[in-house]
């Protein structure tokens, strides 16, 4: 039998995420996934209200002590979304 792999643990969510939740980009608030929300380091509000919570890295329990970009943290300041689309297009390349 195989073993798991990815995503086996819960992620920690320190607020309610069905609320409205925002980040700021500029002068402009955006609407972001809970998931994306809890990592992202800008200002950041639920339901118009300022949150000033932890800030954890991407899909992961592990909290940012001193956040060094603006934007979501990601674990070595890879975005693992992106190894998927560039792996992705090799494929698409490779099938054509």
């Amino acid at each position: 039998m195989a073993e798991k792999r990815g995503h086996t643990g819960k992620l920690k969510y320190d607020f309610n995420q069905s609320d409205n939740l925002e980040v700021q980009i500029g002068e402009t608030w955006y609407r972001v996934t809970p998931r994306d929300f809890r990592s992202f380091n800008a200002p950041r509000r639920i339901t118009e209200i300022e949150y000033n919570g932890p800030i954890y890295l991407w899909d992961t329990n592990t909290i940012v002590k001193e956040p060094k970009l603006i934007g979501i943290q990601h674990v070595n300041d890879v975005d693992p979304r992106k190894k998927l689309n560039k792996q992705e297009n090799e494929r698409s390349q490779e099938n054509n």
